[in-house]
């Protein structure tokens, strides 16, 4: 069996939208919605950060709604959340989704 390897020059630059999220740890859910059709895009079940479409870097189309299993505290809102533009290359590989 090859390995396959990940050459970051033989692929140039891929511009991803980040989003890095640092929650209460009571958050155990975060889910990632789109505000201009209400689809749920990405779920998290810790802080951390995920890799969206280009998009979501230059517009404030994302709302964060955090919410916990038990249902013993009332859920959380951000609205008009915007992601910083990175380049995906430079990241974990395991990070990339084009």
């Amino acid at each position: 069996m090859d390995l396959i390897t990940f050459n970051t020059s033989d692929v140039g630059e891929i511009i991803r939208s980040k989003l890095e999220v640092d929650a209460d740890p009571l958050a155990e859910r975060i889910l990632i919605i789109d505000r201009s059709d209400s689809i749920v895009i990405n779920v998290m079940f810790r802080s951390g950060f995920t890799i969206l479409p280009i998009a979501y870097s230059t517009t404030k189309l994302l709302t964060l709604l955090m919410i916990d299993n038990d249902k013993q505290y009332n859920g959380a809102v951000v609205d008009g959340v915007s992601c910083e533009l990175v380049n995906a290359t430079a990241l974990e590989p395991s990070w990339i989704a084009i």
